[in-house]
């Protein structure tokens, strides 16, 4: 295993999030290992041709973590429910067949999947497929939701379907993380530093 930017080399510091490299490694039970400690316990599985290359860099918030994971073979991930998070997952390149609950379709740079905490998740990776994967607290995210219609929701708060990242309120989110991200690479954004420019953002 390889940890922390500076045994990247050049091409992996153009990489997003590279300053905040967690692990790269070639061994599928370590980058099974290492990102379960992050998000949770997870089945892990090449299905493709050729071997592991992963990485996860990760930069946790109050409520909140910008993450970014490539695997580099086609690869199976089943985490059964998520149960404490969502997650939304921007391809970059690449794509991934999602199915979230009955939910079935294929998230690529131009759709994002979003993932319901209290659904079943199986997701197969296609081989170069490289993701921005923003991880919430499923309670902050309830708690917020609450604190906008005035009141906590019965029911589990529940997305359904792809996002469309090529208009709207999919590319508005879209281009906001990207900015957030690039500000965070450029060491012009302390975020995960506690304190009420975090606490906006993360609201935002």
């Amino acid at each position: 295993m390889v940890r922390g930017s500076p045994q990247f080399g050049k091409t992996a510091l153009r990489k997003p999030l590279a300053h905040h490299a967690l692990f790269r490694t070639i061994e599928l039970d370590e980058a099974r290992e290492q990102v379960a400690r992050i998000f949770c316990e997870h089945r892990l599985d090449v299905i493709g041709k050729g071997g592991t290359d992963a990485c996860h860099h990760h930069v946790r918030g109050e409520r909140m973590s910008l993450n970014y994971i490539e695997y580099g073979a086609k690869t199976l991930i089943s985490p059964s429910a998520l149960e404490t998070f969502y997650l939304l997952q921007i391809p970059l390149a690449g794509g991934a067949m999602i199915r979230n609950g009955t939910d079935l379709y294929f998230s690529d740079p131009k759709a994002a999947a979003v993932l319901n905490p209290h659904r079943e998740t199986t997701m197969i990776w296609e081989e170069g497929t490289r993701q921005l994967l923003v991880q919430i607290e499923r309670t902050a995210l309830q708690s917020h939701l609450g604190s906008l219609v005035g009141g906590q929701a019965r029911d589990p708060l529940t997305f359904q379907g792809p996002l469309d990242l090529t208009r709207g309120v999919g590319l508005q989110l879209k281009s906001l993380i990207l900015h957030v991200i690039s500000e965070v690479d450029a060491g012009r954004l302390a975020y995960g530093v506690p304190g009420l420019m975090s606490r906006q953002l993360e609201n935002t």
